[in-house]
């Protein structure tokens, strides 16, 4: 994996603490991507991939953020042990 990709899907302290919330930062660096949307995934290190209230929130929020700035939001996974959640599958998209 390249750099710019890992720095897409892993927000950095220094440029979250640059916006205004993690979302925006997600949505700025999204931004500067040429593609048609985009798809936020992460792990669960529990194995567990059921959304915590927090992945839930950051969700709407990223959402609303890639809104403002032109970009389609396509999904959000959550990989554990088992098949990944997807809250686009899951009607949470």
């Amino acid at each position: 994996m390249n750099r710019s990709r890992a720095n897409l899907r892993s927000p950095s302290k220094r440029n979250s603490a640059r916006s205004a919330t993690p979302a925006v930062g997600i949505a700025k660096r999204c931004q500067s991507r040429i593609s048609s949307g985009r798809i936020l995934a992460h792990n669960h290190p529990s194995g567990d991939p059921t959304p915590s209230a927090h992945d839930r929130e950051l969700t709407q929020a990223v959402k609303a953020a890639a809104a403002t700035v032109g970009i389609r939001f396509l999904d959000h996974l959550i990989i554990g042990d088992a098949a990944p959640f997807s809250f686009k599958s899951n009607g949470l998209l």
